[in-house]
């Protein structure tokens, strides 16, 4: 049996929303991007527009790049019920399914079995392995809260059950 116990906190909801923010600020540049691309074509005809336009696309870009994905986790933690100091994803990885307890203050609050087969893609990064029980929804596992086992058992294991293994 291979045991872990993932803590539920900042760290783990960064890794969960990272795509997330990821798409924003790219879609954000691009829209900084043809802002500025706007006030350049504008300086010729009308400077202070152009202008305008230039540094208003230089800031948006800046506020979303340096203070977005802090904003998110703030949005996320302050709703959030179940991320605490004592909140951890308890997770056993069986020879045909991965058993899932959520633990808030010592007490189980809720648990799920997950079948191999039921496993849409398994991401390793660095530091998690990403479960994914559909194209946005997923497990994290952090790799250093092991109890029993091996990072490299849960390789072995998922690599051997999921055939979408990345």
């Amino acid at each position: 049996m291979i045991e872990n116990k993932t803590k539920y906190d900042l760290e783990v909801q960064k890794v969960a929303n990272k795509p997330a923010v990821k798409m924003v600020l790219i879609t954000v540049g691009i829209l900084a991007l043809a802002f500025i691309v706007a006030g350049i074509f504008k300086l010729k005809s009308e400077l202070e527009i152009g202008i305008g336009f230039i540094l208003g696309g230089i800031i948006v870009f800046l506020v979303f790049f340096f203070k977005y994905e802090k904003m998110l986790l703030k949005n996320i933690t302050k709703g959030n019920k179940q991320l605490s100091e004592n909140s951890y994803q308890y997770y056993c990885f069986m020879d045909d399914n991965i058993k899932i307890e959520f633990e808030k203050d010592n007490k189980i609050i809720g648990s799920s079995l997950l079948k191999y087969s039921d496993v849409f893609k398994v991401k390793e990064i660095d530091g998690y392995f990403l479960i994914y029980i559909s194209k946005v929804q997923m497990y994290i596992v952090r790799k250093s809260s092991m109890v029993s086992g091996s990072v490299d058992d849960v390789r072995k294991i998922m690599k051997d059950n999921v055939t979408n293994y990345k």
